[in-house]
């Protein structure tokens, strides 16, 4: 874990690209499952290609920004707690944000990146 945490910081662009603990700990908190699995890495809300959000990451990252504006703050993505982020993660849970017709939600039950559209989970075949 320790090497995931030190490629994100040495390659990220700001801190909200830095998984610091709080958003590891969101994201297994609420996904227990995530833990063992390709989403615990910065691949869920990142792309390799200079390390810019992906589209799920875009999406959480307007969340937690509105969500610490309304607290009157500016957005400062080093103050966002654990409990910000799993709401955030919560909000997007019903979109899709990659538009490949599954939600965030889905994808992420099913081992598959949310922001990421060639990687959705299997669809039954009739």
């Amino acid at each position: 874990m320790k090497g995931i945490v030190v490629l994100c910081i040495l390659f990220a662009g700001n801190v909200l690209a830095m998984p610091n603990t709080e958003i590891y700990e969101a994201l297994f908190e609420q996904y227990p499952a995530v833990r063992k699995t390709k989403l615990a890495s910065c691949m869920t809300c990142h792309t390799i290609d200079k390390w810019q959000r992906n589209s799920y990451g875009r999406d959480l990252q307007v969340y937690l920004r509105k969500l610490f504006e309304d607290t009157g703050r500016a957005p400062d993505p080093s103050k966002y707690s654990k409990h910000m982020i799993m709401k955030g993660l919560k909000d997007i849970e019903l979109a899709d944000s990659d538009d490949d017709g599954f939600s965030n939600l889905e994808e992420m039950l099913n081992d598959a990146f949310p922001g990421e559209a060639s990687d959705h989970p299997e669809r039954p075949v009739w």
